[in-house]
């Protein structure tokens, strides 16, 4: 999967997680392409709110940081929430 299409999905499978000034965030984020940013701003609703990640984005989104360069911000918020798979 693209770096898109994951934080597409992200957003879509983890919206009741986030807040209304953080979805707008996200869409912004996502309409001027900044994916990392959106990405990391579920991510860490996600961690928030104790939701869990399903196994297919679990591998999406390891499969990407394993492609680009994420940083450890990303990586630490992923190890957080990838523990609490269904």
């Amino acid at each position: 999967m693209t770096e898109d299409e994951v934080a597409w999905d992200l957003l879509a499978d983890h919206r009741g997680c986030l807040t209304v000034a953080e979805r707008h965030s996200v869409s912004i984020n996502l309409a001027v392409g900044e994916y990392r940013s959106a990405i990391q701003e579920v991510l860490a609703a996600v961690v928030r709110e104790g939701d869990v990640l399903a196994a297919e984005s679990a591998t999406n989104l390891r499969e990407l940081i394993g492609a680009y360069e994420y940083g450890a911000d990303l990586g630490t918020l992923f190890d957080s929430v990838s523990r609490r798979q269904y």
